[in-house]
C-alpha cells in the first residue's frame, strides 16, 4: 500500500493529469461516434483465436482497400447491423456497449479500423464513421479523470510486474480435526 501511495503521488499530478485528458479527451469529454462493426459470434466450431484470425485477414483487405468496411460487414459480420454495412448509429463513451468494445473504439480515428476486439458478444472490428465533440471540460470530469489514471497506473504495473513475478503453489497442509487444535 505504502509503494502504491508513492507511485499514485509521483505519476497523479496535475500536469499528468491534464496530459491524460488531453490524449484522452473523447472518452471523458461527453463525445459521441457513429460508429460500425463486423461481429464473428464465437462458437465451439469457431473459437475466439479463429475469430480473431479471420477478422485481421478482412481487415487486411479493407486496408488494402479491396474491401470495403461496409461490404465486409454484409459479407461477413453476424450482427443484425450487417444489413446496414455494420451501422451501429452514435454510442456514447459509457452505453450502450460494453467497456471491451468502447474503450478501443473512443481510441480510433474517423476511418481508423481497429484490430479484432473481443468482447462478451464475440470478437469484433470497429471503425468510427463520425465523431460529435462533448463540451465538459478537465475541471467537470476530474474525478473521472482521477480514477480513470488509477486504473491505468495499476494495470500498467501489474503487467510490469507480472512479467517478473514468480508464482508458486504451494500446498496447503492437511485439515487437522477441531479436536487437535
Amino acid at each position: 500500500q505504502m509503494t502504491w501511495r508513492r507511485a499514485l503521488s509521483k505519476y497523479l499530478t496535475p500536469e499528468s493529469t491534464s496530459k491524460y485528458f488531453a490524449q484522452r479527451k473523447r472518452h471523458f469529454d461527453g463525445s459521441r461516434l457513429h460508429v460500425a462493426h463486423i461481429l464473428l459470434k464465437v462458437s465451439d466450431q469457431r473459437g475466439t483465436e479463429e475469430c480473431k484470425r479471420e477478422l485481421t485477414e478482412v481487415r487486411k483487405k479493407i486496408q488494402a482497400k479491396e474491401l470495403t468496411f461496409s461490404n465486409a460487414a454484409k459479407k461477413h459480420s453476424a450482427a443484425p447491423t450487417k444489413d446496414k454495412g455494420g451501422d451501429m448509429g452514435w454510442i456514447e463513451r459509457k452505453d450502450p456497449m460494453p467497456e471491451s468494445f468502447s474503450r478501443p473504439a473512443f481510441d480510433l480515428a474517423i476511418g481508423e479500423v481497429s484490430e479484432p476486439i473481443v468482447t462478451p458478444f464475440g470478437v469484433h472490428l470497429i471503425t468510427v464513421l463520425g465523431h460529435e465533440p462533448g463540451k465538459k471540460t478537465e475541471k467537470d470530469v476530474a474525478d473521472a479523470v482521477h480514477d480513470d489514471m488509477r486504473q491505468y497506473m495499476f494495470d500498467w504495473l501489474a503487467e510490469k510486474n507480472r512479467k517478473e513475478a514468480e508464482i508458486k503453489i504451494v500446498p496447503r497442509p492437511p485439515r487437522t480435526s477441531n479436536t487437535e487444535r
